[in-house]
């Protein structure tokens, strides 16, 4: 077992913003173009109601970073000038949205209330991502709803080769099978932030906890030129998982594929293998408080059984036995050689090895090797002579429970937990050879973030990862195979435990 605990405290000033936090900047100006100083700006979050207060600078120049991802409505208020609003602004993960505010000459009791306009963009940094947004998250089709097949919507990424090295054999569920190459690096040079804290396995550079489609409100990929909180790999993948709102919302679904849907296998001899796949699970939202705490709470089950068709090579019947009678290459007693290349042996009589020269440990091996499903067959050739079905079973369960809570207009928290649970059978040609690969997860992690100054916002954040991820083969807590057979040199797990 590996326990992994990850402390992060972010102590910044207002420039600068967090991982999966955005930033809302620009500036105020008249009718004529000259910059207001010492304007009310006022950012509300449209779902939680939750709202932010700065003031411009001398220069008319404003900031409000540390906002979580979503939608925002914009108010800023002069003496002497109309209240301008401005809603629908969208604030992304990790982007600093610019949006110029120009204020019109009235009463501060009028209003203007602007509800579209100019697309807006990240001209602040020369940071480069794409952000993939909830509505992608959610309405795209994928296949075992992995939202990280969306990594590949973004420019430089390839993400269709093989899994490279043998983690595919060492980690447990999808992990091994997220061959993502960012700006032409290698797969596993990429690291995994999940609402700001560490989200990566530092065996393999996998995920941690992948959530829900449900749980998301989005992701950035993200490489390039990064700002300080990042620099730990050439290419960063940092998501966020969705909060509550005033509003409630939930939903109960169910995912089903199987073999009916789907074609044959390639060169699959016979029927078509079976195959079921049923994901499934809840998502709830809301308000505990009306303005002040929210909740977001996700689970998601699966289960899944797939058939594979294993083709392999046995020794057959007479072999195991020492009968090689009939066979072309001619079987010789090491015990009648003269020189040290064998030179003088003389074959066995009839080609078969007497059972008495049989070795007791490679008798005992044969256990593990099944004998052909072909009937008669007594050589061993290009066509396989061994031929089952393997089944592979994969389930895996998974929880996200996220609070936030607005303490006041200066300082507001949110934490989350997460688990899960996943198996997934290794499946081998002999069926004494399988075994699987058990993940047990857990992360938790608490943000505040806090308004110390119209010029300076602290925000402080912590997170803790458990990661364990155990190799179990088929005799595992049944039977020590390595002290049965004896074999000098391989050490048994019970001498070693």
């Amino acid at each position: 077992m590996r326990l992994q605990a990850l402390l992060t405290i972010i102590v910044t000033a207002a420039p600068i913003f967090g991982q999966t936090y955005g930033e809302l900047a620009g500036t105020v100006s008249d009718s004529t173009g000259g910059l207001l100083g010492n304007v009310r700006i006022q950012v509300t979050n449209a779902a939680t109601g939750a709202a932010r207060e700065v003031r411009t600078t001398e220069a008319g120049v404003y900031a409000v970073p540390f906002l979580p991802p979503g939608r925002y409505d914009v108010s800023a208020e002069l003496q002497g000038f109309k209240t301008l609003v401005r809603k629908g602004i969208d604030v992304q993960v990790d982007v600093r949205v610019r949006a110029d505010l120009t204020l019109e000459i009235g009463a501060l009791a009028e209003t203007v209330e602007v509800t579209a306009a100019t697309p807006l963009i990240n001209s602040e940094n020369a940071a480069v991502g794409t952000v993939i947004e909830n509505r992608r998250i959610v309405e795209l089709p994928l296949n075992g709803r992995n939202w990280l097949q969306m990594v590949a919507l973004a420019p430089n990424v390839s993400a269709e080769m093989r899994a490279s090295g043998h983690v595919d054999s060492r980690q447990g569920g999808e992990r091994g099978r997220q061959p993502i190459s960012i700006a032409g690096q290698r797969q596993f040079f990429n690291r995994f932030t999940l609402d700001g804290v560490e989200n990566t396995d530092a065996n393999y550079n996998t995920y941690v906890i992948r959530p829900s489609i449900e749980a998301m409100e989005e992701f950035k990929i993200q490489t390039g030129i990064y700002s300080a909180e990042f620099g730990r790999a050439t290419a960063q993948i940092n998501a966020t998982t969705r909060s509550g709102g005033n509003q409630f919302h939930g939903a109960v679904f169910h995912f089903i594929r199987n073999d009916k849907l789907d074609a044959k296998e390639w060169q699959v001899r016979g029927d078509k293998n079976p195959f079921r796949r049923n994901q499934y699970g809840f998502v709830g939202s809301g308000r505990i408080i009306r303005d002040r705490l929210f909740f977001m709470s996700n689970f998601e089950g699966r289960k899944d059984v797939q058939t594979f068709q294993g083709l392999a090579n046995t020794a057959p019947v007479p072999w195991r036995t020492g009968d090689f009678a009939g066979q072309p290459n001619v079987v010789f007693d090491p015990l009648t050689r003269t020189g040290v290349r064998a030179d003088g042996a003389q074959p066995f009589a009839g080609n078969q090895i007497p059972q008495t020269r049989l070795h007791p440990i490679a008798t005992k091996l044969l256990e593990f090797y099944p004998e052909p499903t072909a009937p008669g067959v007594r050589n061993v050739g290009s066509t396989p002579n061994f031929v089952r079905q393997r089944k592979r079973e994969a389930p895996a369960d998974q929880f996200t429970q996220r609070l936030d809570f607005v303490e006041s207009s200066r300082s507001a928290w949110f934490g989350r937990f997460s688990w899960a649970d996943e198996f997934e059978r290794r499946i081998e040609n002999f069926p004494l050879q399988e075994g699987g690969v058990q993940v047990n997860v857990g992360q938790i992690m608490v943000s505040n973030t806090r308004t110390l100054s119209p010029a300076i916002v602290n925000e402080t954040r912590f997170g803790y990862n458990r990661f364990d991820n155990d190799l179990i083969l088929h005799f595992a807590y049944d039977r020590d195979v390595t002290k049965e057979l004896g074999i000098q040199g391989l050490v048994s797990p019970e001498e070693n435990a």
